[in-house]
This record gives structure tokens, C-alpha cells and sequence, in this order.
């Protein structure tokens, strides 16, 4: 395993030029969410539409770019509750920080465990196959401070690791 810190000076080799088929991005939850700004909202929501911190927000925009440039990308959220949840996975509110063991987080044996359990289908030709998060090859973290990182390079030890650190900073440098 290889760690890679990514930066303007080479977001382009790593993540604009290369195949991301089997790479796996995983952003960390924020402390800020939907509840803090909207009372009436739905007691369970879709965690994409849950968390509302400016690093999370950031990395919306960022897909959202890579939208525009006919890229797809996988990702996953990483939730100091839940561990790794799906976008579209509805959820409610909580307040648990990973780093924080008086919050009772998730545990890293079950994080593990979701590595090998959570699994999505594509489509290959008239096929589906499975996929499962410890399929991918490479796994970009973004947005996660050092708690978060800590366990992703515990649950994917055999994976080459990518971070950025700030998606907007990188966002805002680059021209796509």
C-alpha cells in the first residue's frame, strides 16, 4: 500500500487521466447537519441530503463536476454511526464523532466487516457483478481528518490510498 497526498500539481495524473472503474471514494460525515438548519425536516433522509458541513458540501460540488465531464465515480460516506453508508441510505440524526471513544463510534472489527459485507451490482455487458468495498483497488480519501483515515487504512490495508485533503482548495485551483 502506497499513501499518495493529492494536490493540483498532480490531481490530473491521479484522478482526471487514470480509470476510476476501481477506485472507491470515501468522504467523512460532518458534525453539521440538516437538522441543525431546517427543525421541520424528515426524521429519516437520504445521508446525502443529511450532512450540511462546508467540507461535505465541497465534495458534492465536486461530483458534481465530474458529472459534467461524463465521469462516474463510486462513493461511499464513512459515518462515525453507521461506518460506510451509501448515499441514497436513509438516516437520522445523530451526533457520534469516530475519534471520539466517550461517543461509543462504530467499532473497527465492524468496519472491517462492512469492507467485506456492503456490495453493489453493475452491470457488465448482460451480467451483473458483485462488487464489494474491498474489491476496489484504490481508495480515495476525502475530506477525512486523521481519526477517519486512521480506520480506512486499517479496513483497506492491500489498497493503494489517495487523499485529498481539501476538495474545495483542489476544486478551486484546477480548471474542469
Amino acid at each position: 500500500m502506497r499513501d499518495v497526498v493529492i494536490k493540483p500539481d498532480n490531481f490530473e495524473d491521479y484522478i482526471l487521466n487514470s480509470s476510476l472503474n476501481n477506485s472507491l471514494f470515501i468522504v467523512s460525515c460532518t458534525e453539521e447537519k440538516i437538522w441543525d438548519y431546517q427543525k421541520d425536516a424528515p426524521l429519516y433522509l437520504e445521508a446525502k441530503n443529511v450532512y450540511k458541513g462546508r467540507a461535505f458540501v465541497g465534495f458534492l460540488n465536486f461530483i458534481q463536476k465530474f458529472i459534467l465531464i461524463n465521469k462516474k465515480i463510486n462513493w461511499i460516506i464513512l459515518s462515525g454511526k453507521y461506518g460506510f453508508i451509501e448515499p441514497e441510505h436513509p438516516i437520522t440524526y445523530y451526533n457520534i464523532y469516530i475519534g471520539n471513544p466517550e461517543h461509543y463510534p462504530i467499532s473497527l472489527d465492524s468496519l472491517q466487516n462492512q469492507t467485506k459485507q456492503i456490495r453493489w451490482w453493475r452491470v457488465d455487458g448482460k451480467n451483473f457483478v458483485q462488487v464489494r468495498l474491498n474489491d476496489f483497488k484504490k481508495i480515495i480519501s476525502v475530506n477525512c481528518d486523521d481519526n477517519y483515515i486512521g480506520r480506512l487504512k486499517k479496513c483497506f490495508q492491500h489498497q493503494d490510498f489517495l487523499i485529498i485533503e481539501n476538495v474545495e482548495q483542489l476544486l478551486n485551483g484546477l480548471d474542469i
